[in-house]
């Protein structure tokens, strides 16, 4: 009976199969009770072994065996005697007093999070655990942490616990209540003791259902510590039903002690880690933000318009917060400037939501009632915004942060951000939200002031402008005007400076309401009363900012530059030609050389009758008549021969006055006002004699009944910043000669034509026309100015203008030089022209040269070069084809010859050297020149001076 007690099998069965015995026996151990029952046969009658046996019912038992062997008469063994009694829970004992210890050892070792994953590691070993979970409870819920699970284990309850917190937020959030804890966790916690479920499955209630299919058997919940409101238990999780032993769950409850303390010690380092973590990930996340606020107080600072400046604000805060739609509403002035930028497609209703809620939350911080007409809204599209999800009805998070600015903490606008998900921003992002409303407010202010100094600068700019500035509604009624426009004002529309402006000059509204859409900005507008004035007018509608749905009048006084313009372009005129007459000129004195050269040679002769001799005198004064009437020609074109040098004006007008009131009839009178004592240009006395004169025959045929002729001499300084009658006139002083008379005057649309030449308002016979034309090209030859003014009936004033000059001593070498004419040399006559060179050639050979004759340069300097005959001189046209009298001139000087060289021009050598002879004849390689039309007495003079210097 004792045996099938402990062995679940009886004596007799033993003895039938005596392979029973040690078929149950655990294979670890039968080698070890072979090698006791071998030492009991061969060395003694006692032996003690430990076992384990296989029970009947599948369990495995420890016992202690005692062995002794009774032997025959002759010693041979005859039968084995096996005492064994039950010492499976001392072994138990032992091996769990082992465990214990090596766990504790374990968890001593190493950190309590890496602690605790070896210690159930090692208890998974040893045990039948399948997976150790840790539970941390409070009343925001439950939380699972899987601390070991064995790797052939199918089941876990990480799937369990997800349903489990699934079946939490659903209580949580749907139905506003607290998840209802199992019956085995609310026992752990309530009465602090562990619980142990030997199987799950005859459980009726859903976790233990859910527990079931999801592998679990078997498990015991522990009590280990409780945290801050938070309670901690330790579950121990099986697949087999009953898994753990008497001994196993003494074990668990012995070493629950320490798994309480690591546990605790685990979840505080755990806190820890998460603090470190979290603080980390923040310190990351507002260094970051910093560097964001960075860059956008730097963008903040370079801003030039509030556009720009919100623009930068949304693009920089998208770095930070995620966000739907954002929105701001800032007070600018009198402008109330509200712009809603689009992360996605929002809907008419959402956008209107936004707009009411922002104004009136401004309302509420402000107290100030924004009226519909300040208020600018705008739509802006981010280029970060997606286009293909649906239109955002609502949003369900939103934050509206006002900007404050100054000491008082001023609210100056308001800033709002909105997502489509729950709680979408934290606590931290609101915190960065109102720094950047706060900086951005800071540069509003700033910009707000700069904007309104350039505003005050641009005010009293447009202030003192010179232009007429007239801002208009949409009907032209004046609602704001400067200076110069109520100076402009009266001379336009005959109205002060308000009212509605109906016309500008003879041009009506409705022709002024087109200049609009013309293509031409700038319209001409004059006006003849109370004088003649001439404006430049453009109208600009204002689109944009405050003043939108307004024009801009403006009005340029251009009455002086249109008189200046009008010189100019009579200036060109003149120029152009005065260029043709000088080219005309020219071929007149090629012709005149012969005429009056073959005249004075005809008159040399004895075998000429008287009376031809006298014909030839006819002939030769008109050819002079004609040479000054050329001179005139030249004069105008700035083509004539001058010797300037420094002369006083104020001894040699009085002398041509005196001149003038000999020759200018008695019903004339004529007045001289000498206004400077100094009045020095540098001129020919001969050239002011003929301006004088000029303007004097004028003002006489002018006066036919008699009349005042007023002379002035009088000097003025224009400075830099002042503004002469001419524009290309330099500043510094100028010598100014006036004339006036109290004739009929000249009409205006002739005045622009008087200086032409062969003009005239003379009869036929009465005048040549070329009088004022000379002037005005002795005037130009001696950089002056000559300004014309005129009214008919009311006389006529000329104004002349002369660079004034320091007055310098004259020099010793300025003598007339003697002059000895010598008969006894060769010289080398070139002219392309066969009269002139037929009548020039006669010349010289009545003075008593020897005349070699040349028709081209390059012929000329063949004979120079051959040396058969000595040439003294050569007297050379200047304008020939091929080479000319320059070219030739510079040859002659190259070879280095003794060869004198005198050119013939009909016009000075060039305009390039100012006129003067000197310089001219220089600028030539010139020895000397004769001006053309060429006389026997000029020619003898100069070849006499040449030869003779």
């Amino acid at each position: 009976g004792s045996t099938r007690k402990l062995l679940g099998y009886s004596s007799d069965l033993f003895r039938k199969n005596r392979e029973l015995f040690s078929g149950r026996l655990h294979i670890e151990d039968r080698t070890k009770l072979e090698e006791a029952v071998k030492k009991v046969i061969e060395n003694g009658e006692h032996a003690a072994c430990r076992f384990r046996f296989r029970h009947r019912d599948g369990h495995w038992i420890w016992l202690q065996g005692n062995l002794s062997i009774r032997r025959r008469y002759d010693g041979k063994p005859e039968t084995l005697y096996i005492v064994s009694y039950d010492i499976t829970g001392g072994i138990e004992q032992e091996e769990m007093e082992k465990l214990t210890q090596d766990v504790r050892k374990i968890l001593s070792m190493r950190s309590p999070g890496h602690a605790l994953a070896d210690a159930f590691k090692f208890l998974g070993e040893k045990t039948t655990i399948d997976e150790v979970i840790i539970f941390l409870i409070d009343s925001s819920g439950v939380s699972a942490d899987v601390q070991w699970v064995r790797s052939d284990f199918t089941g876990s309850f990480k799937k369990l616990y997800r349903k489990f917190e699934k079946k939490y937020m659903y209580y949580r959030e749907k139905r506003g209540e607290s998840l209802v804890l199992s019956d085995s966790f609310k026992k752990v916690l309530e009465t602090g003791e562990a619980v142990y479920i030997p199987d799950i499955k005859v459980l009726e209630n859903d976790n233990a259902k859910t527990s079931f299919v999801n592998g679990v058997r078997s498990y015991m919940l522990f009590p280990c510590a409780h945290i801050n409101d938070k309670s901690i238990l330790l579950g121990i999780m099986s697949r087999k039903p009953d898994a753990f032993t008497d001994a196993q769950r003494e074990l668990f409850v012995t070493l629950l002690p320490s798994f309480s303390a690591v546990i605790e010690a685990w979840h505080y380092e755990k806190q820890l880690k998460d603090f470190n973590s979290a603080l980390e990930k923040r310190v990351r996340q507002r260094t970051y933000e910093l560097e964001v606020l960075y860059h956008l107080s730097q963008s903040l600072s370079y801003s030039l318009n509030y556009d720009e400046l919100l623009c930068s604000m949304i693009k920089y805060l998208s770095r930070v917060i995620n966000y739907d739609v954002a929105g701001t509403l800032f007070e600018l002035g009198n402008e109330i400037k509200l712009n809603i930028y689009e992360h996605t497609n929002l809907s008419e209703k959402l956008k209107e939501n936004i707009q009411n809620k922002l104004l009136e939350r401004f309302t509420e911080l402000t107290s100030l009632q924004a009226d519909s007409k300040r208020i600018t809204i705008n739509i802006i599209p981010l280029d970060t915004k997606s286009t293909d999800k649906p239109k955002l009805e609502s949003i369900k998070s939103r934050f509206i942060i006002p900007a404050k600015t100054g000491r008082d903490k001023k609210v100056i606008g308001l800033l709002l951000v909105g997502s489509a998900d729950k709680n979408a921003f934290s606590k931290e992002q609101a915190t960065f939200l109102q720094t950047v409303a706060n900086e951005s407010s800071v540069y509003i202010d700033q910009l707000r002031n700069l904007m309104e100094g350039e505003q005050k600068r641009l005010e009293r700019i447009i202030e003192h402008l010179p232009e007429g500035i007239y801002l208009l509604d949409n009907d032209f009624n004046i609602l704001s005007i400067n200076t110069k426009g109520k100076e402009l004002l009266p001379f336009l529309t005959g109205k002060k400076s308000t009212g509605k402006i109906e016309h500008i000059g003879d041009i009506p509204l409705k022709d002024i309401t087109l200049w609009e859409k013309s293509p031409d900005i700038w319209h001409t507008v004059v006006v003849d009363k109370p004088r003649q004035m001439v404006f430049r007018a453009a109208v600009f509608p204002m689109i944009e900012g405050p003043e939108e749905e307004k024009r801009m009048l403006i009005i340029r006084d251009v009455t002086e530059e249109s008189l200046i313009e009008e010189r100019m372009k009579q200036q060109e005129l003149l120029a152009s030609v005065g260029q043709m007459a000088a080219g005309i000129a020219h071929d007149f004195n090629n012709s005149l050389t012969g005429i009056i050269g073959f005249a004075q040679y005809l008159q040399t002769k004895d075998d000429i009758p008287a009376y031809a001799k006298g014909h030839l005198k006819s002939i030769e004064k008109q050819g002079m008549r004609a040479v000054n009437l050329i001179q005139q020609i030249l004069d105008f074109s700035r083509k004539s021969v001058v010797i300037r040098s420094d002369i006083n004006l104020v001894p040699l007008i009085k002398e041509i006055v005196k001149m003038l009131e000999r020759t200018i009839p008695e019903d004339i009178k004529i007045q001289l006002n000498i206004e400077t004592k100094d009045a020095v240009i540098y001129s020919d006395p001969t050239q002011i004699q003929q301006i004088i004169t000029n303007l004097a025959v004028n003002a006489r045929d002018a006066m036919p009944s008699g009349g005042l002729f007023k002379i002035t001499l009088a000097d003025t300084v224009f400075k830099n910043d002042s503004r002469p009658p001419f524009p290309d006139m330099k500043s510094g002083r100028w010598i100014c000669l006036y004339t006036e008379d109290t004739g009929m005057g000249i009409p205006r649309d002739i005045q622009t034509k008087i200086f032409d030449p062969f003009f005239t308002t003379k009869p036929v016979g009465s005048g040549t026309g070329l009088g004022l034309s000379q002037v005005y090209g002795i005037v130009n030859q001696n950089k002056g100015h000559i300004i014309v003014e005129s009214e008919p009936g009311k006389g006529t004033r000329f104004a002349v203008y002369f660079p004034a000059v320091e007055k310098r001593e004259k020099s010793d070498n300025e003598a007339e030089p003697v002059l000895n004419v010598v008969t006894d040399k060769t010289v080398l006559l070139v002219e392309d022209e066969e009269v002139v060179l037929k009548a020039v050639k006669l010349m010289l050979e009545q003075l008593g040269f020897k005349v070699l004759s040349a028709y081209r340069g390059e012929n000329a300097l063949k004979i120079i070069r051959g040396k058969k005959e000595r040439i003294d001189l050569v007297l050379t046209d200047i304008v020939m084809p091929g080479m000319g009298g320059r070219a030739l001139a510079r040859k002659i000087k190259e070879l280095k010859t003794h060869i004198k060289v005198i050119g013939m021009s009909g016009y000075p050598l060039g305009s390039e050297s100012d006129g003067t002879v000197d310089e001219s004849i220089k600028a030539a390689a010139l020895d000397g020149w004769v001006p053309k039309p060429v006389t026997m007495e000029r020619l003898s003079k100069t070849i006499s001076d040449i030869l003779n210097t």
